[in-house]
């Protein structure tokens, strides 16, 4: 049997997974060779996006697998649940996200680096062209196509990936079945601690006010690096991540609800930084927050400064969680999460 599966998240991605599908089939007799099915796991869509699922994918031997949910129960819970439904023959999962496109030899390469790739390799990763409002912003790594590099799963791994923030992403990557499943998957119900929360003088909300929702790739690669697995890193551009200059601004971002989930992350890892270190990362978030600040009372939008003024406390009760912490040596070394459909995480 072949050991390969492609899996394509979608909500309401009528508009774009017809390009999605066709850039999968373009990937000609690779198809064929490689891949035992592609997996729709559709969250809950209210516009045509399954019925177009069914009519644009065409590839007679490869066939179209679908997972759908009755009601969305976002994009975590929907990845988990359609790595959790793989049969037990499928090794390595290719993910495309339904607002993606793979590129020419996306396939090839990641199929390639699957069969070189040791038993501790939790996943391959690929460059991308990433593209905003149709225009090609950034055409990937610039070492070369032919640029391969492993990344250990040590302590300087992960303190590099705090530091340097997700350099892996789910939707350009080939990732082994069983280790996302022992580091626990996506934090699909981890909730985003307040200020009394993370200084432990209130327990968390049940069910969580709100949840990490954009930080999730990122906690994910360092859990893999600090359980020691590794990940192989290929410079080849296999896919064109596409953007909306109006969804960067949108959401979380509006909120600066970024920066808070980049600050939990960090704790949850924390054990591989020192105090300086520690630090040394507020401040840059902190910078980077005054920035915003700064902005947005310049372009007149009060409350998206006043959103940022709300998030001082946080700030403040991370830097004071974070060194506590670090001075009892107590947690921030975060290898592995429960996986399942329905566990808090």
């Amino acid at each position: 049997m072949k050991n390969i599966a492609i899996l394509v998240p979608s909500y309401n991605s009528a508009s774009t997974l017809a390009s999605t599908l066709k850039s999968i089939l373009d990937q000609g007799q690779e198809l064929d060779r490689l891949v035992d099915f592609i997996m729709l796991s559709d969250d809950g869509s209210k516009d045509g996006t399954v019925a177009l699922a069914e009519s644009t994918w065409s590839h007679p031997r490869v066939p179209l697998r679908l997972k759908r949910a009755e009601v969305n129960q976002g994009e975590y819970r929907n990845v988990n649940g359609a790595f959790g439904s793989m049969p037990s023959h499928i090794e390595w999962v290719l993910v495309m996200h339904a607002d993606n496109e793979a590129l020419p030899g996306w396939l090839e390469v990641l199929a390639r680096e699957c069969a070189l790739a040791a038993p501790d390799v939790a996943s391959i990763c690929g460059s991308w062209h990433y593209v905003v409002d149709g225009k090609l912003v950034d055409s990937g790594d610039k070492r070369g196509a032919d640029f391969v590099e492993i990344i250990p799963g040590n302590d300087a791994s992960v303190r590099g990936s705090v530091f340097a923030g997700c350099w892996w992403h789910n939707s350009t990557a080939a990732i082994r079945v069983t280790a996302w499943k022992e580091v626990g998957g996506h934090p699909q119900e981890t909730p985003l601690l307040g200020p009394l929360e993370m200084l432990g003088l209130r327990g968390a909300p049940s069910p969580p006010k709100r949840k990490l929702r954009i930080k999730g790739d990122w906690d994910v690669l360092l859990r893999m690096l600090s359980s020691g697995k590794s990940i192989r890193y290929v410079g080849t551009p296999v896919i064109r991540y596409i953007e909306q200059s109006a969804s960067v601004s949108s959401g979380s971002f509006a909120w600066h609800g970024d920066l808070l989930e980049t600050l939990q992350v960090m704790r949850r890892h924390q054990s591989v930084l020192s105090a300086k270190e520690i630090i040394l990362f507020h401040g840059r978030n902190t910078m980077t927050l005054v920035r915003r600040f700064g902005g947005a009372v310049l372009r007149g939008q009060w409350r998206r400064a006043g959103f940022a003024a709300q998030a001082v406390p946080y700030f403040i009760s991370s830097l004071m969680s974070s060194m506590l912490a670090h001075a009892r040596r107590d947690g921030g070394r975060l290898t592995a999460i429960p996986f399942g459909p329905d566990l808090r995480q």
